[in-house]
């Protein structure tokens, strides 16, 4: 018993030492905000959004083009998207990763549509995979004008195409750790993701994610 209350003693006179020593004066230091990364990526691409009096063309070429800028939930490639449909727009169902001389645009029955060449694949979970070579993709959008004669993207495929060049600054691979059937190993899968927020898209694919199927 009497050890006992010497070892609690001792603790407690640790723990008010240390107390002792925390900062009572002085201006509060906020830490980083919730979501944020403590650490900015090395390229940051800044797309231009809608321009007036664009074609219906230049409204999906520059839509296609702002992929490469995912802040703020790629809110520059919503501005070419039709005021009623901006949230239906799911940019991280997925990437296509072409090559961007490789595109080609046609008007079909009243659609633009793009046709690309994808070299690689990441799906929603980040799981990157190869293409198979030559296999083209149509990809249509919708279009109408608006109150100011402007024209908007009301349907578009979900996720984004982003060229080869582009992919290698926007996203980035990071090791993903999921245990092993028995729970005794700790297994890195690799997932690719935006360098933006990505310590909020790792956190969540841990936390709500699965492990790949091998």
């Amino acid at each position: 018993m009497r050890r006992m209350l010497i070892a609690v003693l001792g603790a407690l006179a640790l723990v008010l030492t240390a107390c002792a020593g925390l900062p009572t004066t002085g201006t509060v230091q906020p830490g980083p905000q919730l979501g944020s990364d403590s650490t900015a990526p090395d390229v940051i691409y800044r797309p231009d959004g809608p321009q007036p009096g664009a074609t219906a063309r230049q409204i999906v070429d520059g839509f296609v083009r702002a992929a490469s800028g995912p802040q703020d939930n790629w809110q520059v490639a919503r501005q070419f998207l039709a005021e009623d449909y901006r949230d239906q727009w799911k940019p991280e169902a997925g990437v296509i990763v072409d090559v961007l001389a490789d595109r080609s645009y046609a008007e079909i029955d009243d659609e633009i549509v793009l046709d690309v060449t994808p070299q690689a694949t990441i799906d929603e979970a980040g799981t990157y995979t190869l293409s198979d070579e030559g296999a083209s993709v149509p990809l249509p959008f919708s279009l109408a004008q608006d109150a100011d004669g402007e024209w908007r993207i009301t349907h578009a495929p979900d996720g984004i195409v982003l060229d080869e060049d582009l992919f290698r600054n926007v996203f980035r691979s990071y090791d993903v750790m999921y245990f092993d059937p028995t729970w005794r190993y700790l297994v890195p899968d690799v997932r690719w993701f935006p360098t933006t927020n990505a310590l909020t898209r790792i956190a969540a694919a841990v936390v709500n994610g699965e492990p790949s199927p091998w």
